[in-house]
């Protein structure tokens, strides 16, 4: 059972959420698995409802996120019910105080730190502006995401001193419409930006709203991190880091392993996977088209598992793109 934090239909902080189910519902056909998927619907007091739910209905794992670090605050109550739960994006903001919880089995995140100073470092690749000046819209405050993508983004404004300055930053939740109230009232006050760099695809949107608003249409420059399909707005340049979307996909995989007993898995050291590509990438293009046009079972997650494969291949984005159309006959 996967209790998905966000919405089966999306919401303001796009379709991030609804994206991951799609992905696990095609690994979970390949796997023969029977996944069930719950949605919280960014609401904390429903997610820690539906772990109540999920734990009553006994299945063999709870999928979990531990988004706004709602996790760090239920340990009691996921170790009540002796289910194995297994957390994917986001892992306890702080270890829990039992140092090995008995059914805790860890977690599979992505690097998302690399990520955020990858972003920057794009940005400075494409465009010659000296120094150029970011406007920067983090995520939330808490989850262990953001924070990775935040410290990122502070490491290469550290590494790029003199060729990049900071004009402004604050948290846009996630929310596009959140990033387009903080961006607008920026450019009221006609603070000069060069560059948008947004902790996910959305707040990006949203900022780029705000600049077309504020007729500033092709003077900047955005990265985002989703993949998320480009709104008419955003200019075709448009940079998007992503492939953390597929993680709950990979995170069924491993646990279809350890059901077998082909995979060990460490609750103190989490599995953490370099997957997030820019989408100027060629395996990454083709992830994103198929994604795009819902293309899902086109996958073949068998590829990547011990159970089906003597040689599986590494979980990464170059692998899920090479197993696209190469279905099992």
């Amino acid at each position: 059972m996967f209790i998905n934090p966000g919405s089966a239909a999306g919401d303001q902080t796009g379709v991030f959420w609804a994206t991951v189910s799609q992905f696990m519902l095609a690994a979970a056909v390949d796997l023969n698995l029977q996944l069930s998927i719950e949605y919280a619907e960014r609401d904390r007091l429903k997610l820690v409802e539906l772990i109540r739910q999920g734990i009553a209905r006994r299945p063999d794992y709870l999928l979990l996120v531990n988004e706004n670090a709602v996790l760090d605050q239920h340990v009691a109550l996921l170790e009540s019910g002796g289910i194995p739960y297994f957390l994917v994006n986001n892992d306890f903001l702080v270890a829990p105080k039992q140092p090995h919880p008995r059914h805790y089995l860890g977690a599979l995140t992505a690097d998302l730190s690399d990520t955020g100073f990858q972003m920057v470092s794009a940005l400075l690749a494409e465009d010659s502006r000296r120094p150029l000046k970011l406007l920067v819209i983090n995520g939330d405050r808490h989850s262990s995401s953001s924070k990775a993508r935040t410290l990122g983004m502070q490491r290469a404004l550290q590494h790029y001193k003199g060729a990049i300055q900071l004009v402004y930053q604050d948290f846009g939740n996630w929310s596009q419409d959140e990033a387009y109230r903080l961006a607008n009232a920026l450019f009221s006050r006609a603070v000069q930006v060069d560059a948008v760099w947004a902790a996910n695809d959305p707040m990006a949107f949203g900022a780029a709203k705000a600049a077309n608003e504020a007729g500033l249409q092709g003077t900047i420059r955005y990265v985002g991190i989703n993949w998320d399909s480009l709104p008419a707005n955003v200019p075709a340049d448009y940079i998007s880091f992503g492939g953390h979307v597929t993680l709950g996909s990979l995170a069924l995989v491993m646990l279809d392993e350890h059901f077998a007993g082909l995979r060990e898995l460490k609750p103190g050291i989490p599995t953490v996977l370099p997957i997030s590509v820019s989408n100027q990438s060629a395996s990454a293009k083709a992830l994103i088209a198929a994604m795009h046009a819902g293309h899902f079972t086109a996958l073949d997650y068998q590829k990547l598992s011990r159970r089906y494969s003597n040689s599986p291949l590494p979980m990464t984005i170059a692998s899920l793109a090479a197993t696209l159309n190469e279905k099992r006959q």
